[in-house]
């Protein structure tokens, strides 16, 4: 966003954005990811596909959807904790039914901790193996008494259901695109979840305002890898006969410092248009090499479409100790760092 333009940001609309999606338990399917979804769409209309449980998409398969009406943990004192409806990490995304007393013993196999991170509840999901548990702060988990029953309860459905790509596509002088993509199915995360959706209807509002357009803008949005690869499935072959550059938004409001995810291809348009420009507005910059993990960069860089995709950031994923914990909350999201992107 550049000052002439700061006319598109609007603070409100961010700070609603943050306070409405925040608390919405999301996964890749289900109703928390059509609730978000909805909310987004008040800003872009987007069009949307359709890919339905145990179709296939390459070598992939949708999965059941899953959603969830609760879950705790009764201690033997009769403490309710790993409370769902207190902070829905607790719960391992995409956990089977359970409704049973149990054993220390026993629980410890369904527990999932963070030893070095004593007060951070951690993200873990099970999308394809079906089983269930919790996630504790792992100074909680430490109190826990040895000794005595334990009642572990969450109440959840596994249904045959549907997985949503949305895409928004505005039309320029060239058939050739620039594609904006980022992901919307992480549970209760801010920077590392909505930074990206969010900056994608900023930027939406400034292209759609432009009165001529070069290129045409393809905006998409959907479940992280399994949405990407659905996503090729269907539209794979337009976009090799009119991508040009691809950008991937994701981590954007915490961090001084900008990251550039460099594509697959050394030479690439895209690295090269970033680096000039965080090069000459002499921003705290760093480059990484591209490597076939982290976002849905790696699904349209894989070598059977090999697209220019990098990937833009300020804190890198994984590099921040908040990342994928319940940590990440709405106050390490800086609406400042994600206004001054500049």
């Amino acid at each position: 966003m550049t000052e002439k333009n700061d006319k598109y940001f609007e603070r409100k609309r961010v700070t609603r954005l943050l306070d409405t999606l925040y608390p919405i338990c999301r996964s890749i399917m289900g109703p928390g990811y059509r609730e978000s979804l909805e909310i987004i769409r008040k800003y872009i209309p987007f069009k949307d596909d359709i890919f339905k449980t145990g179709e296939n998409v390459y070598d992939w398969t949708i999965p059941d959807e899953w959603s969830i009406k609760d879950a705790y943990i009764i201690t033997p004192s009769g403490e309710k904790i790993a409370n769902f409806k207190k902070h829905n990490l607790h719960v391992l995304n995409y956990s089977i039914s359970v409704d049973k007393k149990i054993s220390y013993q026993e629980l410890v196999k369904h527990i999932y901790t963070i030893p070095k991170l004593e007060n951070a509840i951690p993200y873990v999901h099970s999308y394809y193996d079906k089983k269930w548990g919790f996630c504790l702060k792992h100074s909680q988990f430490k109190k826990l008494p040895k000794k005595g029953k334990y009642h572990v309860y969450i109440k959840s459905r596994h249904y045959k259901g549907k997985l949503i790509t949305s895409h928004k596509i505005l039309k320029g002088q060239k058939k050739k695109e620039v594609m904006f993509s980022t992901y919307l199915c992480h549970p209760q995360m801010a920077n590392h979840e909505l930074s990206g959706p969010i900056m994608m209807t900023l930027l939406y509002d400034y292209i759609n305002s432009l009165k001529s357009r070069k290129y045409t803008y393809r905006f998409l949005l959907c479940p992280e890898n399994i949405g990407s690869i659905s996503y090729l499935k269907k539209y794979g072959t337009i976009m090799k006969k009119n991508l040009e550059v691809g950008l991937i938004l994701n981590c954007l409001a915490h961090g001084k410092n900008y990251t550039y995810k460099k594509t697959r291809i050394e030479n690439s348009l895209i690295n090269q248009v970033v680096k000039n420009i965080f090069i000459n507005k002499k921003n705290n910059f760093s480059e990484v090499d591209f490597f076939p993990d982290g976002s849905d960069e790696r699904q349209f860089s894989s070598p059977g479409f090999n697209f220019p995709f990098g990937l833009l950031m300020r804190n890198m994923y994984g590099k921040f100790k908040e990342y994928h914990t319940s940590l990440d909350n709405k106050k390490l999201f800086s609406i400042w760092y994600l206004e001054n992107f500049k």
